[in-house]
């Protein structure tokens, strides 16, 4: 018999579970919410900060000068570049959003945003022209490093830094260091294609194409603490049930977990072949299963394995803009929602699918509730060497690519430093335009050797290829060892 309880929404409607499947399979986030406008607040008052800004401030705090929360993002340019058309659309962009040229400093024992006027953000310059081929990329190299492991002053320093590296006269590479209290992975999207945008106006003489937003971030926040009666407050007694008596799921470690939780983290890639991919696809089409309820089962069944637990928990991320008025708004919104899928009585693959598709439907028809506010309700008492409620993080981005082309210059993205993990391990999958998935391990290196990552990214891999010839197979009786490890 389960020992999980039954995590349906008392009272939820069949009708609105079927129109959330349909809107997933369709690719959709999902339908907007409708109800409690957000509008302007005024500026001549304490901003306060959203609650997920408010746990990064908290941990900031805690941590002086950690880079854990600094996101590094760059774009290789081919192509006759007007430098002053880049400034100037930079800046474009970050008038246009308030959340890049805001600060976060303290003002009676409680955080709060102070919006600057429009400028120039941090830019700067640096010509690699001069030197080697050779020893091009190993300076450009350093410098990213160099960015990507400096901290952010919060209280003193707007949240963007550009570097731009002039390796010829037709390559630059544009490197941006983003702190997370003002970004998430929807931003990238939208800063691609307003950058795109305002640069080609302006190298071509014209003026920005951009009109000014209707509410800004500090809007959202400032809603998002009055709202005490909307409609997350009333979702919390799913999340209350849901994971009553959960347990975060972890994996066996090479060493003893610290007193308090490192940072300090490595990645390791992999690639998901596109006819292994498209198989997935397909076995989910036929449960009525997107492709992320099918790879979340798949991992869900590896921890299963190497654990040996029946009750699995990990969390993953969704991009927490179930209001129509934020999807255009560069900001933290990315909200996490705790996964809990039971694996008891050793079902065949394809009835675990068809468990965590219902376990997700139900967790996105409950997303509102910030999980800054769930991590309050239900783990009030902290432990410093652990995250709250999981250790182990699940993402599949299907986001659009945030290349673009501008004005006779063509941007790609770049692969920029890597270094933290916020949780004991996330598995990262991406598709590709061919149809594979990039994945990556992302570990913490306190906890992990890299020989261990190694062997779960291979049973990973075996146990894909196995559940497309064989997905009717109980959870116990999938091979994990590929043919070389037997």
């Amino acid at each position: 018999m389960s020992t999980v309880p039954n995590r349906r929404a008392p009272g939820s409607s069949g009708d609105q579970r079927q129109a959330l499947l349909d809107s997933l399979l369709r690719g959709a986030a999902g339908p907007a919410r409708a109800s409690g406008a957000i509008g302007p607040v005024p500026r001549d008052r304490r901003l306060p900060l959203s609650f997920a800004q408010q746990r990064i401030w908290t941990l900031e705090q805690l941590r002086p000068g950690t880079v854990e929360y600094v996101l590094p993002l760059g774009w290789e340019l081919r192509g006759p570049l007007d430098v002053p058309a880049l400034r100037r659309a930079l800046r474009e962009v970050a008038e246009r959003h308030e959340v890049l040229r805001t600060r976060y400093r303290e003002d009676g024992h409680r955080p709060v945003q102070v919006v600057d006027p429009a400028a120039d953000p941090d830019f700067a310059e640096l010509d690699l022209g001069g030197l080697s081929p050779s020893e091009r990329p190993v300076r450009l190299a350093e410098l990213l490093e160099r960015e990507a492991r400096t901290p952010f002053d919060l209280a003193g320093h707007w949240p963007l830094r550009a570097r731009l590296v002039r390796l010829a006269a037709d390559h630059h590479v544009l490197s941006l260091a983003l702190h997370h209290i003002a970004f998430d992975g929807w931003s990238v999207g939208l800063l691609a294609r307003e950058l795109a945008a305002a640069y080609s106006a302006f190298a071509t003489g014209t003026p920005s194409p951009l009109e000014p937003l209707p509410v800004q971030y500090a809007d959202f926040a400032a809603w998002q603490r009055r709202e005490p009666a909307g409609p997350a407050t009333g979702q919390l007694a799913y999340w209350r049930s849901g994971l009553d008596g959960a347990t975060a799921t972890e994996l066996a470690t090479d060493r003893s977990r610290p007193p308090v939780f490192d940072p300090a983290g490595a990645t390791l890639p992999f690639t998901v072949p596109a006819r292994t991919a498209q198989a997935l696809t397909e076995l989910g089409r036929s449960r009525g299963a997107t492709p992320f309820m099918v790879l979340l089962a798949a991992f869900q069944v590896l921890l299963a394995r190497h654990t040996g637990l029946t009750d699995i928990v990990v969390g993953t991320p969704v991009a927490g803009r179930t209001r129509a008025e934020v999807r255009g708004l560069v900001g933290f919104f990315v909200n996490t929602l705790v996964m809990r899928t039971d694996l008891s009585g050793d079902p065949s693959f394809l009835a675990a699918v068809d468990r965590v598709r219902e376990t997700a439907l139900d967790a996105f028809a409950h997303q509102d509730v910030p999980f800054e506010r769930l991590v309050d309700e239900l783990a009030p008492e902290r432990d410093p060497s652990r995250n709250p409620l999981f250790q182990i993080m699940f993402a599949l981005n299907n986001t659009d690519p945030a290349g673009f082309e501008a004005a006779d210059v063509r941007a790609t993205e770049f692969t920029t430093p890597w270094h933290g993990s916020k949780f004991d391990l996330t598995l990262y999958l991406t598709e590709q335009p061919d149809g594979s998935l990039s994945g990556v391990v992302e570990y913490a290196t306190a906890l992990f050797d890299r020989e261990r990552m190694a062997v779960l990214v291979r049973h990973f891999g075996t146990l894909l290829e196995e559940l497309v010839v064989r997905p009717r197979l109980s959870v116990h009786r999938i091979t994990l060892a590929s043919a070389d490890e037997v």
